[in-house]
């Protein structure tokens, strides 16, 4: 039987940064819960994906097609990572190897942005 560790995200980009020669994709997904009385609580996740240095045509094309806002899905596969505090202590986090990433769509366009509307109905004579 083979096993399996993977997540799958799909959300709006929030933003894009190196890190030494790998690239990181924060991603936000609304997980909404109702609370005790019945209202639908917005319950953001954000979460960091790595694109490694090895995967530098994957980079590529995340720099210059992705943007904040922009709707994605990302596979990646989640790794538990060990390090030492500074006070010593030792500390456990996840770093997320992304494995794959598509653009969905893009960023929603504002009202403001929106091309102004054509007047509908007749015109005045």
């Amino acid at each position: 039987m083979s096993q399996l560790n993977t997540h799958i995200q799909v959300g709006r980009v929030g933003q894009l940064k190196e890190v030494g020669a790998n690239l990181v994709v924060t991603v936000c997904s609304n997980n909404p819960y109702k609370n005790g009385s019945g209202e639908w609580i917005d319950n953001p996740e954000w979460i960091e994906h790595t694109i490694f240095a090895r995967q530098d045509s994957r980079i590529k094309w995340a720099r210059e097609k992705l943007e904040s806002g922009d709707l994605v899905q990302v596979t990646s596969r989640p790794k538990q990572t060990e390090w030492k505090a500074s006070n010593g202590e030792r500390r456990f986090g996840y770093t997320f190897a992304v494995e794959d990433i598509q653009r969905l769509a893009d960023k929603p366009v504002k009202k403001a942005e929106a091309p102004a509307a054509k007047p509908q109905g007749k015109k005045a004579r």
